[in-house]
């Protein structure tokens, strides 16, 4: 089971400053993600997966890899405009991030947490879903030219952020 290490929301940072008057306390909310980053950064690289709610039901997303927090953040942001960050003691980190049309779901999962055959089913899992862009088939042929069962981690870590971009 997963133990939480910490939790919040950028809801939280909300501070009355009269009475019923709130302002946003931008400062303490990037203290927060500060942490985030430090323990991303330290952890990295990542696993990237989840899903996108939209009006017309759920997406979801392909498997990606980040090396770095502000890449990922990056991508995130630009999707939501609040969230709800928990981060695990094993070092992985769930995020919800609410939109006009509902909630994504972002999961992180620390590669050096994941099995190698589990990251076999994410690597096979990122080429099924990338199979059908332009060039996927001979990027697959050309990594399976070594027997997958033979691929290191790493390997399969550069499989997998390759299928992605």
């Amino acid at each position: 089971m997963n133990e939480i290490l910490f939790k919040f929301s950028n809801n939280d940072f909300y501070i009355e400053v009269e009475d019923n008057h709130f302002e946003y306390d931008q400062n303490l909310f990037d203290l927060n993600i500060d942490e985030v980053r430090k323990i991303f950064n330290k952890n990295a690289p990542y696993i990237f997966t989840g899903s996108c709610g939209l009006w017309n039901g759920r997406v979801i997303y392909n498997n990606t890899v980040f090396y770095d927090f502000d890449s990922f953040y990056n991508r995130m942001s630009s999707d939501i405009f609040s969230i709800d960050v928990i981060v695990y003691k094993n070092k992985n980190i769930t995020i919800k991030g609410h939109h006009h049309d509902g909630i994504n779901v972002y999961e992180l999962i620390a590669v050096k947490n994941i099995k190698k055959n589990e990251l076999k089913e994410v690597a096979l899992k990122s080429l099924d879903s990338s199979i059908y862009f332009v060039g996927r088939n001979e990027l697959a042929k050309d990594l399976f030219d070594k027997p997958f069962s033979k691929l290191n981690k790493e390997e399969l870590v550069n499989f997998i952020y390759d299928c992605s971009n």
